[in-house]
């Protein structure tokens, strides 16, 4: 393609205005609100982030050229897999729904669009423009509270599968949104503040409004979550403390908040909170699950079988690996074989993992890269672990690291494992964005120093 013609799609700075919409905006907001689409698919989420981000992959690459980043790789052999699988099982198996196999192969194809398409705008994608898509994103969740508590929740259900909304009152959980259920509402924004963070821009008003719109689905996922951020700076304190000893007088800051928060805070502000709630007849989902933490600690939480299902990606991850190591079908769960094989094992690991008060059923694995296992055995372990570490290693060197960037990678890495399918363009969005565009940061200083430097030589 010659240069005059790629001027004309592309500015020096990036995409042409005329085009910004198409290969930027809707590719954004259908990666942060995935359960927008049509309703009449059998899926929650919906396949226009993968639609809009292939066509801006195409669009750039016809312009450019086809750029793939390194952290790819991984993910790039799964898909490789998923597909030799789903041929062999279409043609020589046959023995599984053709639909639920196609389902997890688009999950495959997730992270492979999401991050080629980060890595080939990323001179777009850093910068506050993309902050601004995030708050228009995020005012957006709001306009779906708003309606449902306007009554309106009938112009959800258009393009949301489920969102089922029975009133603030009286009832066993809040609001959804522009979600399927109330439990994704805090997922998502705690997705957005990942996100937020990663590009700089974490600000106290925007840690407000992620935290009113999680409390407004009243559900107990939103108490996971903040138990999962709070964990998240445990760890990310005491690795950034490994590297850098010198800040431990902040580390140790850190890590006694977080704890001061869990042992004394909690337990002084819940019981007022939950009674009050209780007055006013809001939705008793929350209370439930807090009532819970409070008799019996976190452990309390897993003889529920909604919260502990939440640990069903790791469970059948490890149970596949103890029942089937070399374990190579896509969509196994799918399998009555498979899953009355490694349900013995699954409740041998549930009953070592938290006294087994309460076992679940491993036909469907509600995890992103517990999904990998699963279906690939120590093939899935071993990617998923070198994913992983290729990702922290694109936070840079022990110097480099930053302590908001390991908090939000430990965050991610719960996520990954934890009840978020795989197929979530928010979760890998929110992935490629914290490493490769610490990558890319870094990269770029390194430019303007050394351009620096020689203009003053």
């Amino acid at each position: 393609m010659d240069s005059t013609l790629s001027s004309k799609v592309f500015s020096r700075s990036g995409v042409a205005p005329r085009h910004h919409l198409v290969l930027v905006s809707l590719p954004i907001f259908f990666s942060l609100h995935p359960y927008i689409g049509l309703p009449i698919l059998p899926s929650d989420i919906q396949p226009l982030a993968i639609s809009f981000c292939v066509l801006a992959i195409f669009v750039r690459a016809f312009s450019h050229s086809l750029a793939l980043p390194k952290l790819i790789l991984p993910a790039l052999i799964m898909l490789v897999l998923a597909l030799v699988s789903f041929f062999v099982e279409l043609i020589l198996v046959q023995e599984k729904p053709l639909l639920h196999m196609v389902r997890h192969l688009v999950g495959y194809v997730t992270p492979v669009v999401i991050l080629t398409y980060i890595y080939m705008f990323q001179d777009i994608l850093f910068s506050r423009e993309t902050t601004k898509l995030i708050d228009f994103c995020l005012f957006f969740a709001f306009i779906g509270f708003l309606l449902q508590m306007l009554g309106l929740n009938s112009i959800i259900q258009i393009f949301i599968n489920r969102a089922v909304f029975d009133g603030l009152v009286g009832s066993a959980r809040g609001l959804t949104g522009f979600n399927p259920e109330q439990s994704r509402v805090s997922e998502q924004l705690l997705l957005f503040g990942i996100l937020y963070s990663s590009l700089g821009s974490l600000t106290r008003g925007r840690i407000a409004l992620l935290l009113i719109g999680g409390a407004l689905s009243f559900a107990g996922q939103y108490l996971a979550s903040v138990f999962q951020v709070l964990l998240g700076v445990v760890v990310a304190s005491l690795c950034y403390f490994a590297y850098k000893p010198k800040l431990f007088l902040r580390i140790t800051f850190y890590i006694g908040s977080a704890a001061f928060f869990f042992t004394v805070i909690l337990p002084l502000v819940l019981p007022n909170l939950l009674e009050l709630m209780s007055r006013w007849g809001l939705p008793g989902r929350f209370i439930g699950l807090a009532n819970l933490y409070l008799d019996n600690g976190v452990l309390g939480l897993l003889t529920d079988k909604n919260a502990a299902i939440k640990l069903s990606g790791l469970v059948a991850a490890a149970a596949t690996i103890l029942y089937k190591p070399f374990n190579f079908q896509l969509s196994a769960e799918a399998s009555d074989v498979f899953v009355q094989g490694i349900e013995q094992y699954a409740i041998f690991v549930t009953s070592n993992l938290y006294g087994g008060q309460t076992y679940f059923s491993v036909e469907r694995v509600y995890s992103a890269l517990g999904v990998w296992v699963v279906h690939f055995g120590v093939f899935g372990l071993f990617l998923s672990f070198w994913l992983l570490i290729k990702g922290f290693t694109m936070l840079g060197n022990a110097k480099a690291k930053k302590l908001s960037e390991l908090t939000c990678f430990f965050i991610l890495l719960q996520l990954l494992f934890l009840k978020i399918p795989l197929a979530n363009p928010t979760l890998w969005f929110a992935f490629g964005v914290l490493t490769l565009g610490s990558s890319y940061k870094r990269k770029r200083a390194t430019f303007k120093c050394s351009s620096n430097l020689g203009k003053n030589l």
